[in-house]
C-alpha cells in the first residue's frame, strides 16, 4: 500500500484555510459526555462530493496518568450508512468496508500539543501492527504532529473517503480548520481508523471504543 499523493512530502495539504464548518456541518442532539453537546448528524463535503454522516456512537477518551485519569476528549463516531456498520468488537473495523464515508471528531477537554496526539496515534497503530514505515501513515502521523496544539473546547477531526477512483482517502482536520489528506490503495482507511475500532491496549482508548460500540460501563 504505497500509492499516496505523487508530491514531494507525500502529502496532499488542500485548501489550507479552510473553515471547519465548511467541510463537516453538526447537527447537534440530545446527549451530552463531560460538557460537550454529542452530535445526531453532520453533512461532509469533500470538494464535489457530498455526505450525510450519521452519529453511530460517542464517548470519552481518557488518559490514565499514575491513579488519575485525565480526561483528554469526547469523540463522534460518523458514518454515511449506519445501518452497515457492526457493534461489535470483532466486527466493527471490518464493517467500515461498507462505508463510503466515515469520521472521528474530537473535542478536547484540555490542551494538548500535537505531537502528543500523533505520538497516541502512533501507539495505536504499532499494537494493530501498521507500518509506521509506510509513506501514506508517516504522512497521515506528520500532518497531525505539525497540527500544532489543540486547546480546550476546540476538535480535531479525521476523515476516511473511498474515491470514485477506487482509491481511499483519509484527511486530518486541525483545530483551525487545515485541511491535510493522504491518498492510497483500498484497506488505507482500515489502518488509521484501527485507531480506534481495531486491537486496543490502552483502558482510556477502550472505554473510547465502547461508547462508539453502544457498550455500557
Amino acid at each position: 500500500m504505497n500509492t499516496i499523493f505523487r508530491t514531494a512530502a507525500a502529502l496532499a495539504i488542500l485548501s489550507p484555510g479552510l473553515a471547519l464548518a465548511s467541510v463537516l456541518t453538526i447537527s447537534p442532539g440530545a446527549q451530552e459526555i463531560e460538557g460537550v453537546k454529542v452530535s445526531e448528524s453532520a453533512k461532509l463535503k469533500m470538494t464535489e462530493r457530498n455526505y450525510a454522516l450519521k452519529v453511530v456512537g460517542a464517548g470519552l477518551r481518557y488518559k490514565k496518568v499514575a491513579l488519575f485519569k485525565a480526561k483528554v476528549y469526547v469523540g463522534e463516531l460518523m458514518m454515511d450508512a449506519p445501518e452497515k456498520f457492526q457493534k461489535t468488537k470483532e466486527g466493527a473495523l471490518g464493517s467500515l468496508a461498507a462505508q463510503k464515508a466515515v469520521a472521528v471528531r474530537m473535542t478536547f477537554l484540555r490542551d494538548v500539543d500535537g505531537e502528543k496526539i500523533s505520538s497516541s496515534f502512533k501507539d495505536a497503530l504499532k499494537e494493530n501492527s501498521i507500518s509506521l514505515d509506510s509513506a501514506h501513515v508517516k504522512a497521515f502521523l506528520d500532518a497531525v504532529k505539525t497540527g500544532g496544539e489543540v486547546k480546550e473546547k476546540t476538535t480535531l477531526v479525521v476523515l476516511g473517503e473511498k474515491l470514485p477512483s477506487g482509491k481511499e482517502a483519509v484527511s486530518f482536520e486541525n483545530s483551525e480548520g487545515k485541511l491535510s489528506t493522504v491518498v492510497g490503495e483500498p484497506g488505507l482507511i482500515r489502518e488509521v481508523f484501527s485507531i480506534w475500532l481495531g486491537k486496543i491496549d490502552d483502558s482510556g482508548l477502550e472505554h473510547l471504543r465502547d461508547g462508539f460500540l453502544g457498550v455500557k460501563d
